[in-house]
């Protein structure tokens, strides 16, 4: 691995600085004043319909066990190798404000999921929100997907250690899916894609 460039490791540090200040000065006081009943946001978009999807269960989990890897680095791969750089440190960066943030959206999700329901995290990192939501659909399956390899890399690992079966990885740009994705999925899941 290539050391990043002072400008480089600047920027990652500049990134995580302004993430933490988000998190402490308007995430966390949010929160508190939604446990304290002092704030209630007007909407949080459109509800799907009633009822949770019936779910097609796993596929390409079943037909993937290790991570579906692009042939080469993509044009414009270059923005995104600092995130290979850092997939090792990410989640020591990322989890201490980004888990709040997936506990609520998971916590919105859960009533719309069925046990057999097949989700995608298109920016999926190195995987913990992927992980947690893999327990959600114990009968269907969850892809994790980053353009990242790194990432992907890291949370495909994570999985494995976890013991999650019902996981599938594929490096894949957000802005380019993979055909195979076109129509499969009754939820997505998407936090911090950068």
């Amino acid at each position: 691995m290539v050391a990043p460039s002072p400008e480089r490791h600047l920027l990652n540090h500049s990134l995580a600085m302004a993430l933490f200040s988000w998190n402490l000065h308007v995430f966390q006081p949010a929160l508190a004043l939604r446990r304290l009943g002092l704030y209630r946001p007007a909407t949080l978009g459109e509800r799907p319909e009633a009822g949770a999807p019936r779910g097609g269960g796993p596929d390409l989990s079943l037909r993937h066990a290790q991570p579906v890897l692009l042939p080469g680095e993509p044009e414009g791969y270059e923005s995104v190798r600092a995130f290979d750089d850092v997939a090792h440190l990410y989640e020591a960066v990322v989890r201490p404000f980004s888990d709040p943030i997936v506990d609520e959206t998971v916590a919105l999700m859960r009533p719309y999921l069925a046990p057999s329901a097949r989700i995608l995290d298109p920016s999926a990192g190195t995987g913990q929100a992927a992980i947690r939501l893999s327990r959600l659909v114990p009968e269907g399956e969850v892809v994790a997907a980053d353009l990242s390899r790194g990432m992907l890399e890291q949370a495909h690992e994570g999985a494995r250690r976890a013991g999650c079966g019902n996981m599938a990885f594929f490096q894949a740009d957000v802005a380019r899916p993979p055909a195979a994705f076109a129509g499969y999925f009754d939820a997505i899941f998407c936090c911090l894609s950068f």
